[in-house]
């Protein structure tokens, strides 16, 4: 039987915890990447108040 990932052995359940986690884990991921393009719109520095 050739390895894939389709096969029961292989399969593993996804856990709902797990999704959960990663989907706000994203939101939270994106929120920092608008704060960091605004705050560099805003004072033109990459890490504002340093240098």
């Amino acid at each position: 039987m050739k390895n894939t990932l389709y096969n029961r052995e292989f399969y593993k359940p996804r856990e709902p915890e797990k999704l959960i986690a990663e989907r706000i884990n994203g939101w939270f991921e994106m929120f920092g990447f608008i704060a960091a393009i605004g705050a560099y719109v805003l004072t033109g520095q990459l890490i504002p108040g340093f240098m």
